[in-house]
C-alpha cells in the first residue's frame, strides 16, 4: 500500500505552474576546458619512491635471510663434524687397546688357547 500511495500523483506537493517559471534549459555537453598534467605530481614521485624502497628492504631482507639461513646450516653441520671427529677418536682408542698383543695374548690363555711357537717353513722339492 505504502508503494502505491507513493507512486500516485499529488497535486497538493507540486507547486502551481505559472507562466513566470524559466523554461527548461535542453542537455548539453560540458564545455568546461580539461588542461592536461605535463609533470610529474609530488604524489606519484612520493608513491614512486615508497614503492622503490619497499622493493629493496625486501631484496635486503632475502638476501639478509638466506645468509642467516646458510650461516646456520653451516654451524649445524660443523658440529656434526666436531661430534663424529670426536667419535672416530674415542673408537679408535678403543680398538687399539682392545688389539695390542698383550691384551690379545691374555684373553686367547683365558679361552684356553696356547702358543704355537715359532713357524715352520717348509719347502717344496
Amino acid at each position: 500500500m505504502a508503494v502505491m500511495q507513493a507512486a500516485r500523483l499529488r497535486s497538493t506537493a507540486l507547486p502551481a505552474a505559472s507562466s513566470k517559471a524559466p523554461a527548461v534549459r535542453a542537455r548539453t555537453s560540458a564545455t568546461a576546458a580539461v588542461r592536461s598534467a605535463t609533470g610529474v605530481r609530488p604524489v606519484g614521485l612520493f608513491m614512486a619512491g615508497i614503492l622503490v624502497s619497499t622493493m629493496l628492504g625486501l631484496a635486503y631482507l632475502t638476501q639478509t635471510l638466506g645468509t642467516n639461513a646458510a650461516s646456520s646450516q653451516v654451524n649445524a653441520l660443523e658440529a656434526k663434524r666436531a661430534e663424529l671427529d670426536a667419535n672416530l677418536r674415542r673408537k679408535s682408542i678403543i680398538l687399539e687397546n682392545l688389539t695390542e698383543s698383550d691384551v690379545i695374548i691374555d684373553r686367547a690363555r683365558a679361552q684356553g688357547f696356547r702358543s704355537l711357537g715359532e713357524p715352520l717353513v717348509l719347502r717344496a722339492p
